[in-house]
């Protein structure tokens, strides 16, 4: 799914740092007509639409956090501290990112399973 969300955000060309980064880091951001390679470590997504995540857990620990994410195919572990919208200090375990709308849906599916999982934008 996160692969998925990577490809149908590419032609935005707005760099976010992310554990997913080997996925991104060959492309290419184009900003005021100037071409740049992504910055190592960068995932391309759209800027306004695609920044909502499904938080389904953050915890201290990196391996409390996949052992939560091990419960749910699409979910990744990542580092709040490269988010300017989550707290520093955590990993959490989410699914996206998505527009908004679509993070809600997302949300819907999991609630089931995380009772307190919510949605948060990441930047």
């Amino acid at each position: 799914m996160i692969a998925r969300t990577l490809v149908a955000s590419l032609a935005a060309g707005v760099v976010m740092s992310a554990s997913l980064a080997a996925i991104a880091a060959p492309l290419a951001v184009e900003a005021d007509g100037i071409k740049a390679p992504a910055a190592e470590g960068a995932i391309v997504v759209a800027a306004s639409e695609q920044k909502y995540f499904v938080i389904l857990g953050s915890f201290k620990k990196k391996a409390d956090a996949q052992k939560r994410c091990g419960r749910f195919a699409e979910a990744e572990v990542v580092d709040t501290d490269d988010y300017s919208n989550f707290r520093g200090g955590y990993y959490s375990c989410v699914i996206g990112p998505y527009s908004k709308a679509l993070a809600n849906e997302v949300l819907a599916d999991y609630r089931h399973e995380v009772s307190d999982a919510y949605v948060k934008a990441g930047w």
